[in-house]
């Protein structure tokens, strides 16, 4: 969801693949003792060192794709989950890999490479919270063959042994990756066909495709499928106080592609009244066309989070070219200079219940574990969003996993609506700023943190309780502590025997204050009514 984009998953405190038991019949262990094995699985290849166990493991539903586990000493079960750092603890001259395939594009922060290279100082540069001080702890992100990999190596001393790091680097270099086919560009060649979206002449009305709600829990959509286009309107687009990069407009878009189609699909755009195009952006460059890959068939709905760019207001239009499939959206583009933001002060926001769906969620919760899981009983509401009375849907979300309530990782809740503004947002992102306010987006998580607090922290009484606190540093992620974003005010105490964790999105003035109040409401999960 899009709350997740101001924690910037990248710094994944707690990788956890939780291996279903469908993978434990396809997964292979290399003995220990035994000569080099190579395994293969899902278009990874490996070769695991003498004295070596390793293993090729797919997650459940909710994380699908594969995992390699390395190791000098016994692996975990394979039914148990795969978590880094390493669970057991390792001693001195133990070593532990976890090489994960994530489904971030490739790009600027999984650069494309051609080999795997040894590792480096550069590796060992970013310090995991939860790894014991002791340890070495190298971490790298790269794609290769159109797929984004996360490695990740925990040594059992600090800094690692010479003889250690030797083997580690003998065993990427084995690593051989299969390309996906739709990472070379002739994949999308018999879908590149003319564009044959109606052009607009002698004033003639840009007349918008229908809007539906076809797609389950997303805002109004447009097209007939099996593409929908989600762009904030039934009419098209608002550019009014939207980033602006280069002269292009980036404006937050949606996909949603309907379970009755799994193949793959090339979009691309054009402005219809006048000579002028749409550029794309899901992470990386801006995009002349969009490419979806394949599916595997289902009955599940796929969604695409990202950007579309407009340089200006118009009639424009997408053309969604698939196999047997050709569909168009026709939609209005509009543009309101000076468009009214709110000044001065962000004033004290209403509290209103907690929405069903955070209720649910919140006895879920509590329903896995003995501690006291604890929900805000009142949140705030959204009242606007980039235009005013266009306010953005309330989100909320479980942090950490009900169906593995024993692992060490966060155990919460976060509930918000709409993306924050940050500096990494572009040049013009101090005139945006505004938007952080609990008007526009909020960002709230409580959470049991199983994992050390921050270091910083100072005594503080807030919504009635004794405990720490960690201010913000302002907006932008530069100074995190783990999960502990620098661009959230947090707060750390103990009660019901537990020790809880809660913290907000900067904002500017007020934040603290807020945080307090939310705190405030706080309440255990099975007495919210």
């Amino acid at each position: 969801m899009c709350l997740r984009r101001c924690a910037l998953a990248l710094l994944a405190v707690a990788v956890v693949l939780a291996a279903a038991t469908a993978c434990s019949q396809a997964s292979t262990e290399h003995p220990t003792g035994a000569a080099k094995e190579r395994l293969a699985k899902a278009g990874l290849r490996i070769v695991i060192p003498r004295g070596w166990r390793g293993r090729i493991v797919r997650a459940d539903r909710g994380f699908p794709s594969p995992a390699i586990v390395a190791a000098n000493f016994r692996l975990a079960p394979v039914g148990a989950s795969v978590v880094v750092p390493s669970p057991a603890g390792l001693t001195r001259w133990q070593v532990r890999l976890v090489l994960l395939e994530v489904g971030n594009p490739p790009g600027r922060r999984f650069p494309p490479t051609r080999r795997i290279r040894p590792l480096s100082p550069a590796d060992f540069a970013f310090r995991l919270p939860e790894v014991a001080a002791g340890h070495a702890f190298a971490r790298r992100h790269f794609s290769q063959g159109g797929r984004s990999f996360s490695l990740m190596v925990e040594f059992g001393a600090r800094p690692a042994a010479e003889g250690l790091l030797r083997v580690v680097d003998e065993l990427l270099a084995s690593l051989r990756i299969d390309a996906l086919p739709w990472a070379n560009p002739a994949y999308w060649r018999p879908l590149r066909r003319p564009l044959t979206l109606p052009r607009l002449v002698d004033g003639q009305r840009c007349q918008p495709s229908p809007a539906s709600d076809s797609a389950p829990a997303v805002a109004t959509a447009l097209g007939r499928g099996p593409a929908y286009a989600v762009l904030g309107s039934s009419g098209g687009a608002d550019l009014s106080g939207e980033i602006v990069r280069g002269g292009w407009h980036y404006h937050k878009t949606l996909w949603a592609f309907a379970p009755r189609y799994a193949g793959p699909l090339l979009i691309r755009g054009l402005r219809l009244d006048a000579p002028d195009g749409v550029r794309f952006h899901v992470g990386g460059p801006a995009l002349v066309e969009l490419r979806v890959p394949p599916a595997a068939p289902g009955r599940r709905w796929r969604y695409l989070p990202g950007d579309t760019l407009f340089r200006t207001a118009g009639c424009y239009g997408f053309q969604i070219d698939g196999r047997g499939v050709s569909e168009k959206i026709v939609f209005r583009v509009s543009l309101v200079p000076g468009s009214a933001r709110p000044v001065g002060r962000a004033p004290a926001p209403r509290l209103w219940p907690l929405p069903e769906r955070a209720r649910q969620q919140c006895a879920r919760l509590q329903a896995h574990v003995r501690f006291v899981v604890l929900c805000p009983r009142r949140v705030p509401r959204p009242t606007r969003g980039w235009r005013s009375g266009d306010p953005p849907a309330p989100v909320s979300d479980i942090f950490g996993s009900p169906q593995h309530p024993r692992l060490r990782t966060p155990y919460g809740l976060e509930y918000g609506y709409s993306a924050p503004v940050e500096p990494e947002s572009g040049r013009n992102w101090r005139e945006l700023v505004w938007h952080n306010r609990p008007c526009c987006f909020l960002h709230v998580v409580v959470f049991v943190p199983h994992v050390p607090i921050p270091s910083g922290l100072v005594p503080v009484r807030l919504g009635g309780k004794r405990g720490q606190a960690l201010y913000a540093r302002g907006y932008g992620l530069q100074g995190s502590q783990g999960l502990y974003w620098a661009n959230h005010t947090w707060f750390f105490w103990r009660q019901h025997g537990t020790q809880y964790a809660a913290s907000l999105h900067y904002f500017g003035p007020g934040t603290t204050a807020l945080l307090g109040r939310l705190i405030r409401e706080l309440r255990p999960a099975d007495t919210i009514p």
